[in-house]
């Protein structure tokens, strides 16, 4: 699985609403796939620990920083700016850009050149 699939790229999008809001949240809808996620997300301090349900697997780290999907078995570098997270998923080496807005993310994979648009609770 690599930031080409829908899941994780909606989990990451996820993530990046909880670090930049620092607040945890249980859902993220899909709104270019037209799905809902299961996810938990916390953030404390610079500290994620997140879990994917549909996936099986657990995601944390530090922010700024470096987070590990275990599922994956692979690397998500994530920096923030403000409302803006820029990173790297190492399993597709492909860059990725999120804009948060209160609980809306405008998210761009440079590995597909697309924007994708999410919602989190």
């Amino acid at each position: 699985m690599t930031m080409k699939n829908n899941g994780t790229r909606a989990t990451v999008a996820a993530i990046c609403a909880a670090v930049v809001n620092r607040r945890g949240y249980s859902y993220v809808h899909d709104f270019t796939a037209n799905s809902s996620r299961h996810v938990t997300i916390k953030v404390n301090d610079n500290k994620v620990d997140a879990y994917d349900y549909a996936a099986s697997a657990s995601i944390d780290g530090s922010v700024p920083g470096d987070l590990y999907h275990y599922g994956e078995n692979t690397h998500i570098e994530m920096k923030i700016s403000n409302n803006k997270v820029e990173g790297f998923h190492y399993g597709s080496s492909d860059f990725y850009e999120a804009t948060v807005s209160g609980t809306s993310v405008e998210f761009y994979d440079f590995g597909t050149s697309n924007f994708y648009f999410y919602e989190v609770s």
